[in-house]
């Protein structure tokens, strides 16, 4: 029972460890790589939206 918790624990530490290597591998090195190439600095207020965020309602239903 004891050896799952630790198991638990260190997993949890790992995942956070490795997510900010990530975070920081691709704003550091990734983004910057890309923006040479497409020429644009700042990738904040680039947006491709998939599908709307409200679905619109017609004649009382739902159109997904």
């Amino acid at each position: 029972m004891i050896s799952n918790i630790i198991d638990l624990v260190i997993v949890l530490i790992l995942a956070g460890v490795l997510g900010a290597v990530v975070k920081g591998l691709v704003s550091i090195i990734i983004m910057p790589i890309i923006g040479i190439f497409t020429g644009v600095s700042s990738f904040t207020n680039k947006v491709y939206e998939l599908s709307p965020a409200v679905p619109e309602v017609l004649n009382g239903r739902l159109n997904y």
